[in-house]
């Protein structure tokens, strides 16, 4: 199933979702609206545009522009962007990356899940979803790309790994988990049906992991960013099986959250032993690329709950100007 291009929201996005339109490649050399913030929504959205192109496609755009060299052209210039944006509002200090993860995970600040678990309804509940959905709904698939760029123990581990996001041994996979779970809240479950109504920092986690994972000498990101993920993924997950219970939510929406807090308290000590401890020993040139993908998946996280929170303890909405503005009852 594919959606709609989405609506432009500046310069970048507006060139390229014009050119797609019109099934021609748009050209090289147009600016963001906001030149280096890593989190730029016109940059995010315009990358993952075309990034998409290797996921699910768009309605009406050719399956053969994804790589077309032009396209191809453009997606390199708006990830080295991204990354340079990445590398100076995150300073490269070189660290442990254990030591490292378990700092970002001790950082303060508001919390999407406990917000929902103690006080969220279920409209909250609902955006929260489609905050996710430019990832969830393609979980796993923008890590299997760099799966070969790796080899021995870490490709071992990471494919076990992924074989469980994948729902191997299990009916459903986690992407379809989600799908279930959107449909369990009254939500479209197509893939991009919901990215008007997303922001800059809902678009950025998929594009962060394609940028470590389409590139070899970037493939440290991978790890890092997929670390943090599953470390910081039980405790969360078990607040949202707690705020489905709450609010008594369909009975679809809580396996998708359940499944994470079984699936990764394993996955939790497998990245800590083979990413984080073995790999650096391994291939130690890739330690700051590491480093910067944990960091940055932090500043994404963090990032989303500094909006929606305080947004919601206001009774307003967290989602983008292409969400109807509506009181979160």
């Amino acid at each position: 199933m594919t959606s709609r291009l989405p609506t432009p929201v500046g310069p970048v996005s507006d060139h390229i979702i014009d050119s797609l339109r019109r099934d021609a490649a748009p050209s090289t050399g147009v600016t963001p609206s906001h030149e280096g913030d890593p989190l730029d929504h016109d940059l995010h959205l315009g990358l993952y545009v075309l990034n998409e192109l290797h996921y699910s496609g768009w309605d009406d755009v050719s399956d053969g522009l994804e790589c077309d060299r032009d396209v191809a052209a453009l997606r390199s210039e708006l990830n080295d962007l991204f990354e340079r944006s990445l590398r100076h509002a995150l300073p490269g200090v070189h660290s442990d990356p254990r030591e490292e993860v378990h700092r970002l995970l001790g950082l303060g600040g508001p919390s999407v899940s406990r917000h929902l678990r103690d006080v969220g309804t279920i409209e909250q509940v609902r955006e929260s979803m489609i905050l996710r959905t430019p990832y969830q709904s393609k979980e796993a698939d923008p890590h299997t790309f760099a799966m070969p760029r790796f080899s021995g123990a870490t490709k071992r581990v990471f494919t076990e790994i992924q074989s469980g996001e994948y729902g191997v041994g299990h009916r459903r996979s986690h992407a379809e988990l989600f799908a279930d779970a959107l449909e369990g809240l009254g939500l479209d479950a197509t893939p991009n049906a919901h990215i008007d109504a997303c922001d800059g920092a809902a678009l950025a986690t998929s594009n962060l992991v394609t940028l470590g994972a389409m590139q070899r000498r970037l493939r440290g990101i991978v790890l890092g960013q997929l670390s943090l993920f599953e470390m910081d993924s039980v405790v969360p997950n078990q607040a949202m099986v707690d705020c489905c219970d709450r609010l008594e939510l369909d009975a679809s929406v809580r396996p998708f959250f359940h499944i994470h807090v079984m699936a990764d308290t394993e996955h939790e000590q497998m990245v800590e032993s083979a990413f984080l401890t073995d790999y650096p020993l391994i291939e130690p040139d890739q330690v700051d690329n590491m480093l910067l993908g944990m960091r940055a998946q932090s500043l994404i996280d963090h990032t989303i709950a500094a909006h929606a929170v305080p947004r919601w303890l206001r009774h307003r909405s967290a989602l983008g100007d292409g969400a109807p503005e509506r009181l979160a009852s």
